[in-house]
This record gives structure tokens, sequence and C-alpha cells, in this order.
């Protein structure tokens, strides 16, 4: 009788560990074909929100080489430029509202070549590098169209 209650047990926590298993599978799977970025927002009405795009060029003054962000909303690697120490890179705003009429605000993030990274509320208009390497950059940027809900 013992045996019988230590085999049902025993096979309640592999049909256990299994569905947690598969669920964490799918859980995955949802996870990485659907990203949040590519949600569509609407007014009440059904209209469809416009998002902003974020948008900016990097230009090494040494070597005049640029490196620009993609113009869609399409996921991509961000500019990767290749920089010594000493160069200086300026940097041009290109982004553009959405549905709404001004971008309120930007969220400009440098990741240096030995890991570190700098968060900024606007794009620099230029900065002189101090590290040689592959340096990274993103921009997010958020226009001025009111969201239902507190969004």
């Amino acid at each position: 009788m013992k045996i019988n209650k230590i085999k049902t047990l025993k096979t309640i926590i592999a049909m256990g560990l299994t569905l947690l298993l598969i669920l964490g599978v799918v859980v995955s799977v949802y996870a990485a074909t659907n990203d949040y970025r590519d949600e569509r927002f609407r007014y009440p009405s059904g209209e469809n929100i416009i998002k902003p795009t974020a948008r900016f060029e990097a230009i090494n003054t040494r070597t005049n080489l640029s490196a620009t962000s993609p113009a869609s909303e399409a996921i991509t690697d961000p500019p990767l430029l290749y920089a010594f120490k000493g160069d200086r890179l300026e940097f041009k705003d290109l982004s553009a509202p959405g549905s709404g009429m001004d971008i309120e605000e930007w969220n400009f993030q440098i990741n240096r070549p030995s890991g570190a990274e700098e968060i900024r509320s606007s794009v620099p208009s230029s900065q002189t590098l101090d590290e040689v390497g592959y340096w990274n950059f993103y921009l997010c940027v958020r226009d001025d169209v009111e969201m239902v809900g507190g969004g």
C-alpha cells in the first residue's frame, strides 16, 4: 500500500514538472514572437496612434564616418562606431513626432567599449570619446500624445 502511494506521488510530481516545462516553452515562444514594439495603439475612437520615430546620426569628425539609426520601427542593431580615444562625435537628432505635435522626452543611451553606460535626457550635440573601441548608441523618444488610462 505504501509503495503505491509513493509511485502515485512520483507520477504526480513528474506530471507537474512536465507541465511546468511545457508552460515555460510556450511562454518563451510567445515572448519571442510578440515584441511589445509591434503593438498598435488606438485612440478611444479607434483611430491608430502613430508612434514617434527615434532617429539620430553620429558623425566622427576625425574620420568623417557616420552611423545613422534606422528610420523604421524594425528591430535592428543599434548604430555601432569604432573610435579612438580623443575622437569627437557630433550628433544630429533626426527624431520625428508621431500623432503628437512635439517630442517631449528623450532617452539617449551611450554604451562604452568598457561596458559602462550613460543615460541622458537629450541627444548631445557632441562628445569627445575617452576610450578606444566599439561604442553603441540607443535612442527612445516620447511625443505629447495623451494616453487614455495613464499610459
